[in-house]
């Protein structure tokens, strides 16, 4: 295991940015699977880009889905991990969302 410390920002860009992609894959998938319904010859040329664009998804998403298992599997346990961010806040994980604290009203 590496001895180096995770930047957790980073590593929560990196998984938002492969969610965004699997969110597009997943449209791209669906128009694919519309087409496929819409064409009625399965010698078509529509069938057939409908049936390569759905493949082509459907590998990318599972290495999608393998890149952000891999990333999750980094990020370390944050349970009462303190984040700061510079100037504005610091807070602990498990308590964010908590009704009682500093400039919570009773």
């Amino acid at each position: 295991m590496s001895t180096e410390p995770i930047n957790i920002l980073d590593l929560e860009t990196s998984k938002e940015t492969i969610r965004i992609e699997i969110h597009k894959e997943l449209k791209i998938k669906h128009g694919a699977e519309k087409m496929l319904k819409a064409a009625v010859d399965r010698k078509s040329k529509a069938y057939v880009t409908a049936s390569h664009f759905l493949k082509k998804c459907n590998d990318n998403l599972e290495h999608l889905h393998d890149e952000l298992a891999a990333l999750q599997a980094q990020a370390p346990d944050l349970e009462g991990v303190c984040v700061c961010v510079p100037v504005l806040y610091c807070a602990v994980l498990s308590n964010i969302g908590s009704t009682t604290g500093p400039g919570s009203r009773p």
